[in-house]
């Protein structure tokens, strides 16, 4: 966790109720889960599906996070630092399914996103929703990322300039403005 805190609800991750405000050891009178920024340790994950049942189960705002078109829950793939990574956005505030690419040097944290795809999709409100994330190489260094939601490919896109995401990276979440729980979370070859 670079942001933000990890609770277990029911045998579910949980971000707990979030807000914007610096948690103490236990997380419990804050929980800056407003930024929520869960990610693996391992950095090995190249060709890769990250599976997991995602309930989202509200937005909020803070002071220091006002509402934004895009705060939701986001699957990172091939994470190498927060100026370098794919973010596939399975819900968000204003209705669309997301891909992006972040690269380092830019205004976003140091990075610069570009979209690579965007379309609508339906995210049913307070229900357990699979959602499955892949990139996998190709041959000619270009990478193709998808999106599944509730068994059915919504979006997905061949990123024909992946610069230092053609190698591995790490698997995540991440939370903006969002109150969610999610389980059976996995990552592996795709």
């Amino acid at each position: 966790m670079t942001s933000g805190s990890l609770f277990g609800l029911g045998g579910a991750g949980w971000s707990g109720h979030p807000d914007g405000d610096r948690p103490d050891t236990e997380s419990a009178r804050a929980t800056d889960s407003a930024v929520f920024r869960p990610a693996s340790r391992r950095r090995d994950f190249g060709d890769t599906r990250v599976f997991l049942r995602l309930r989202l189960t509200g937005l909020v705002t803070t002071a220091r996070t006002p509402a934004q078109p895009y705060d939701g829950v986001h699957l990172w793939l091939r994470l190498h630092s927060e100026q370098e990574c794919y973010a596939v956005s399975a819900v968000r505030r204003d209705g669309q399914v997301v891909v992006k690419r972040k690269t380092p040097g830019g205004p976003v944290n140091g990075g610069t996103y570009v979209t690579l795809a965007t379309t609508s999709a339906a995210f049913p409100p307070d229900a357990w929703t699979e959602a499955v994330a892949t990139a996998t190489d190709l041959p000619d260094r270009r990478v193709r990322i998808t999106l599944e939601l509730a068994g059915h490919r919504v979006l997905g896109v061949t990123d024909a300039s992946p610069g230092g995401l053609y190698k591995p990276g790490a698997v995540g979440i991440r939370g903006d403005n969002a109150e969610f729980l999610f389980r059976d979370f996995t990552a592996g070859p795709d």
